[in-house]
């Protein structure tokens, strides 16, 4: 019962600001500037000029900007690799001492055993 009583005083309040919003709809649609009337337009052509213009000249400054970035990419991924490449080439040489170390060791086994 409680629930249907706040419902029908929601759709009351929502019929009021309907029927307000109509009647603001009505004022403004009347009262409309004499000098929209009378053609005072602005020229269009010239300001789509200047937008487009504006738009190719940001699009210039972010194209300058990514490559930018791009290229210092670029070169950290040169100094990775490179750092890569020397840390393998210390990797696989402790390795191979590892391995000779290792040979000589067995060989004593061998002849102790």
């Amino acid at each position: 019962m409680a629930q249907s009583v706040l419902n029908d005083a929601l759709w009351e309040k929502l019929i009021e600001i309907d029927k307000k919003l109509d009647k603001l709809s009505v004022v403004q649609k009347t009262s409309t500037p004499k000098e929209e009337l009378t053609g005072n337009k602005p020229d269009f052509d010239s300001i789509k000029e200047e937008i487009i213009t504006e738009i190719k000249e940001k699009a210039l400054l972010l194209g300058g900007h990514s490559d930018s970035h791009f290229n210092a990419n670029r070169e950290n991924l040169k100094i990775l690799n490179d750092n890569i490449l020397k840390t393998l080439k210390v990797v696989t040489l402790i390795w191979k001492q590892q391995k000779q170390s290792i040979q000589p060791q067995e060989e004593n086994k061998e002849k102790y055993f």
